[in-house]
């Protein structure tokens, strides 16, 4: 489900119903959670609140403990004592984050609490707003099981933010753009569609110490890629292979692999999906491809064709704009490797059926200058 469908979900809830957001770890249910979601329910962003269940020792922490009272006819009454966290004075967001990992009796003190906001004598503010994150049970996290009950108390939605929808957050954040250029070419290695490639998945986890991107590890990595920049990792060899080693821990001996031909010191890199989508194909991109050598071409445009693969080509203006600056790219290269691309990647991706063949019939002059290169024209 987008981000975008998704806030269009909550803004007609009835106010007082509670929101459950369901999501694998590190997709971004907590950021969100506390930085755009106030913002959606008209709560004062400095006015959230944080609750963990893992973190509470019994129910009291939501209930608040019983503490004596003399009335003013002077009889004595017990009446619990709220925690400090539920003490506010104007509406606030209660985020219940990993909300299915705390003790059985902290959890069923959390559903009359969710049901209407309030615990005996104890209440949320008039206009507060509640939302519980948690991983899924689907066995692949030590979580509490939350029976209907529970979960009844809640509007369910899974939290599956689009990858465009990731890497603008990204790019608003400003994240280090080689990062962000490696991402766009491959997608799916930003958390193998929410760890739903399950052939990605299980070759990670039984590669090197088994570690799996997650969108939140891969804002790490671009951190740890400003600050290596700042220290000029990238410069040196050895230097850069701490880099590597750094990124590794982080989302995985596969992407610290691939990512390490982005991290090349004072270079901008060139994403295939910035060039190929773009409405005008800037002129020192024509000097890019012209000065292109033969270990770099079969970077980008392997690189391209990981990412055009996943393409909607349906779309005329997507397909036709993607040929147009095709062509552009390829009349710039040396023949020498245009001729190698030709044999090594377009000749088997159109005789496939593939993205080249469909941008072939939508432009006449990348067959004519392919066919120019190919020793068996298949091109038609």
């Amino acid at each position: 489900m987008s981000i975008e469908l998704l806030t269009k979900a909550i803004k007609v809830l009835p106010p007082k119903k509670a929101i459950m957001l369901v999501g694998p770890a590190g997709v971004g249910k907590t950021v969100w959670s506390s930085t755009e979601l106030p913002l959606i329910l008209g709560i004062d962003p400095g006015r959230v609140v944080f609750f963990y269940p893992a973190h509470a020792d019994g129910p009291g922490d939501i209930t608040g403990y019983p503490m004596r009272y003399q009335t003013e006819h002077g009889d004595w009454i017990t009446k619990n004592c709220p925690p400090a966290w539920m003490k506010h004075d104007s509406p606030v967001l209660l985020i219940i984050d990993e909300a299915n990992r705390g003790f059985d009796s902290v959890m069923n003190a959390m559903m009359q609490l969710t049901n209407d906001q309030t615990y005996d004598n104890i209440h949320l503010p008039e206009g507060s707003r509640i939302v519980a994150c948690i991983n899924p049970e689907d066995g692949d996290y030590l979580v509490a099981h939350m029976d209907l009950a529970q979960r009844r108390r809640f509007a369910m939605f899974e939290f599956a933010p689009t990858t465009d929808e990731t890497l603008a957050y990204f790019a608003r954040k400003n994240k280090n753009k080689k990062v962000l250029a490696y991402l766009k070419d491959n997608p799916i290695m930003l958390d193998f569609n929410h760890y739903e490639a399950k052939e990605l998945m299980d070759a990670a986890l039984k590669t090197g110490l088994g570690v799996v991107p997650s969108c939140a590890a891969w804002e790490t990595v671009a951190d740890t890629v400003d600050a290596a920049e700042a220290a000029h990792y990238l410069e040196n060899k050895e230097d850069k292979a701490a880099l590597i080693l750094a990124i590794e821990g982080l989302v995985g001996t596969e992407n610290a692999a691939a990512i390490s031909d982005y991290l090349v010191p004072g270079k901008t890199v060139m994403s295939p999906s910035e060039i190929m989508l773009a409405e005008v194909f800037e002129p020192e991109w024509h000097e890019f491809f012209k000065n292109m050598d033969a270990p770099s071409a079969t970077l980008f445009f392997e690189s391209l064709n990981a990412w055009a693969s996943g393409l909607k080509l349906s779309d005329d203006k997507i397909r036709n704009t993607f040929a147009a600056n095709l062509y552009q790219a390829l009349k710039n290269l040396k023949p020498d490797i245009l001729s190698n691309l030709n044999i090594s990647l377009f000749l088997k991706n159109a005789a496939a059926g593939g993205w080249c063949q469909t941008l072939i019939c939508a432009n006449a002059q990348i067959a004519q200058l392919l066919a120019s290169t190919a020793t068996v024209s298949t091109y038609k």
